[in-house]
């Protein structure tokens, strides 16, 4: 007895130790930094805008923040960043240029790091109501370290936690109303003391998740809904009567409103100053008369155009449920599936369906303990959660992963104590290796792989050439190419900076390259030297090099220097065909009918074109493979020099 109470104390002691270790690690990864870029949202619905108004550089403005559409709150994002970047901007008023892109970068990350932290303490508050039960808990020591590793070790808490998405925000929120909705009915003493108290907080949080994201709606319809039914009552203390329930129901959504409404007016009017559409005036009906912005109203309307959605990719009903569920929580989704299964069969074997239901939750009909009973029903809440939710979200045409983020928590607990049972098996080193493979490169990809290329690009600029970009006497065009949006305020360039950035990052490439150079040689005309920066994938660096040199050609520049900066790694799912291409000895091919255009426009032969690409081609066939693999994945930048046209010069 001593020895297996040892056993469990010194298992807790390493648990502690190993969480305390992925704590540290989830901050320390931040400061790499992080080069991955996992989707455009993280920057363009957060520190771009944020940039543009604090800062006053150049940015790219989405459509999201267009007069005409307004869909995204900036609560938060102003609360996390605007205040940081405030600070920033004061201390380097006078010396702009010396302000990190690096500190822009890591700063809001490192926010949002420490901000995650309220997810595991959600999560712990949580499973020591589970820990009470005997049946969900399985009997399994220090299953509270258990479940905190397990979510202390997961890829999302090192890539997504730490982003700058409203996704994050949304789990936060979602972990918090999840724990305050169970601590509430789990406590069968002293309720009406704590039933206002703890109505102003759910109403605080509904509100705050709603205008972060309105799909936080979906998440908290199913625990918001048992605690509206449940919150005043033991089980056995539910009224019988019809009357007397919906009353129950109204008083206590009636105590939700004051402090969701309190909330949602405050969201209302911090995102109508934000967006310039709010002039403060002491005059009440002149303030309410003015064109407020009311950001889920404008982004309902614009998603249930399934049109609109279109525009961003449409996916099937069940892409959600086998592709983002699985992708998400790894082997916590197939459990939870194969624990679904299981009360299928067994409820289909059952006469007695709902009993079947109740039985399989709860703990033994010998069990007289109030805290097996009432967590045995929290269990369905969760079990019922993400079901609801994979259901509702599947409704929803446009689907991403990050979407299910929230329900992390949830597929914790109901899926972990499985988990750590598989864990302890006889096969111990083998599940626990096959966790962490499988944890480690998915962190490793979305950290630091996936469309890496895009932010180290942008650093290296704003490091190694800033003083160029900030020359007012300079010609200066960077050119964005064949990569996801790349966030701007990275190369803090002030809004009245003569660089031109030709952000062509979803445009084809030969029309991308071709007009920005005719562009520059016309500017040419007027100026002694022009200097391009091109950010592109390393898969078109010959191609580009041949294009340039026949666009050279033709234009008759005398001096034209085309040099190669850097090369970052870089992968790109959406271009991974190219790669693969390449690293077979095919160059990357484009569209014929843009090709066609271009032989037509510059009047250049299939031959002249081909022979001016065989004479690049020739020293990369020849490069060894590591070289070829620095093409297939990675990002080059690439600087290109004119100096002046020749004196008989045709236009083109």
């Amino acid at each position: 007895m001593d020895r297996n109470k040892n056993y469990v104390k010194n298992q807790r002691f390493y648990l502690k130790i190993f969480t305390k270790i992925l704590f540290a690690i989830r901050i320390l990864i931040v400061l790499l930094p992080q080069t991955g870029y996992i989707q455009p949202d993280e920057f363009h619905q957060f520190t771009e805008p944020l940039a543009r108004k604090i800062f006053n550089v150049k940015t790219l403005i989405v459509w999201e923040f267009h007069q005409d559409h307004l869909l995204r709150s900036m609560v938060f994002p102003q609360i996390f960043c605007g205040l940081v970047f405030k600070l920033i901007n004061y201390f380097y008023s006078q010396d702009p240029s010396s302000i990190s892109s690096y500190g822009i970068l890591i700063v809001p990350r490192l926010i949002m790091a420490l901000f995650s932290f309220l997810i595991d303490f959600s999560l712990i508050r949580i499973a020591k109501l589970f820990q009470m039960n005997r049946r969900l808990s399985q009997n399994i020591p220090n299953l509270i370290d258990w479940l905190g590793l397990i979510h202390s070790s997961m890829y999302l808490t090192m890539t997504y936690y730490n982003r700058t998405f409203t996704n994050t925000i949304e789990t936060v929120l979602f972990s918090l109303l999840l724990w305050i909705v169970f601590e509430s009915i789990s406590r069968h003493h002293s309720v009406k003391v704590q039933s206002n108290r703890t109505a102003i907080y759910l109403g605080m949080i509904l509100a705050a998740g709603f205008f972060n994201r309105p799909t936080f709606a979906i998440f908290a319809f199913v625990p918001i809904s048992y605690w509206i039914v449940m919150f005043r009552f033991k089980r056995n203390q539910i009224p019988s009567f019809w009357n007397e329930r919906i009353r129950i129901v109204i008083e206590n959504v009636l105590k939700l409103s004051p402090s969701f409404l309190m909330v949602s007016i405050v969201f209302i009017i911090f995102d109508s100053n934000f967006y310039d559409r709010l002039k403060w005036s002491i005059n009440l009906p002149k303030l309410i008369s003015l064109d407020l912005v009311i950001t889920p109203w404008n982004f309902i309307r614009y998603n249930i155009d399934r049109d609109n959605l279109s525009n961003h990719g449409l996916h099937p009903f069940y892409f959600h449920t086998l592709i983002c569920f699985p992708l998400i929580f790894t082997f916590l989704a197939l459990i939870n599936y194969l624990e679904w299964l299981r009360l299928l069969c067994k409820i289909l074997r059952n006469n007695n369906r709902m009993y079947a239901l109740l039985q399989f939750f709860s703990p033994s009909s010998s069990s007289n303990n109030a805290n097996d009973d009432s967590s045995s029903f929290l269990i369905i809440v969760l079990h019922l959660t993400i079901l609801f939710s994979l259901l509702g979200f599947s409704l929803i045409p446009h689907q991403e992963p990050r979407f299910l983020m929230p329900l992390v928590v949830a597929v914790i607990v109901v899926s972990g104590p499985r988990l750590i049972r598989i864990v302890q098996s006889n096969h111990t080193k083998f599940f626990i290796s096959l966790w962490f493979l499988t944890q480690l490169p998915l962190t490793i990809f979305y950290g630091f792989l996936h469309q890496s290329g895009v932010t180290q690009s942008l650093l290296y600029l704003r490091a190694n050439h800033h003083k160029e970009l900030y020359d007012s006497k300079q010609n200066i065009t960077i050119l964005f190419n064949q990569m996801y949006l790349p966030p701007q305020h990275l190369l803090l360039l002030s809004h009245s900076s003569n660089v031109i950035i030709k952000d062509y990052s979803i445009e084809p490439f030969l029309s991308s390259i071709t007009s920005t150079l005719n562009e520059s040689f016309e500017k040419l005309r007027r100026a002694e030297r022009i200097k391009l920066f091109i950010i592109l994938p390393s898969y078109f660096d010959q191609l580009l090099q041949a294009v340039i040199d026949q666009l050279c050609q033709i234009n008759q520049i005398s001096d034209c220097f085309l040099k190669p900066l850097r090369n970052f790694l870089h992968f790109s799912g959406e271009n991974f065909h190219q790669s693969i291409s390449l690293l077979q000895g095919r160059e990357p091919e484009f569209d014929l009918e843009e090709y066609k255009i271009f032989r037509k426009q510059f009047k250049i032969s299939d031959t002249k074109l081909q022979k001016s690409l065989e004479r690049f081609l020739s020293f990369a066939n020849k490069s060894n493979r590591i070289t070829k693999l620095k093409r297939a994945f990675g990002m080059s930048v690439w600087m290109i020099d004119l100096i002046h046209i020749g004196a008989n010069k045709n236009g083109p």
